[in-house]
This record gives structure tokens, sequence and C-alpha cells, in this order.
């Protein structure tokens, strides 16, 4: 569980950072690259 939930924080800490500046940088960008 330990390990699931840091891989998982991860994991949803560098998207939300990727997000946020495809967001500023390329929004378009940024929606195309996020599946579904």
């Amino acid at each position: 569980a330990s390990g699931m939930t840091l891989a998982g924080f991860s994991r949803g800490t560098s998207l939300n950072i990727y997000a946020g500046q495809g967001r500023i940088t390329l929004p378009a960008a940024q929606a195309a690259e996020l599946p579904g």
C-alpha cells in the first residue's frame, strides 16, 4: 500500500506539474496529450 501510494502520489504530482505548464504554454497541446 505504501509503495502504491508513493507511486500514485509521484505520478499525480508529475501530471499536475506537466498539466500546469501545458495550460500556460500550449493549452491545446496539453488537452490533446491527456487521454480521454
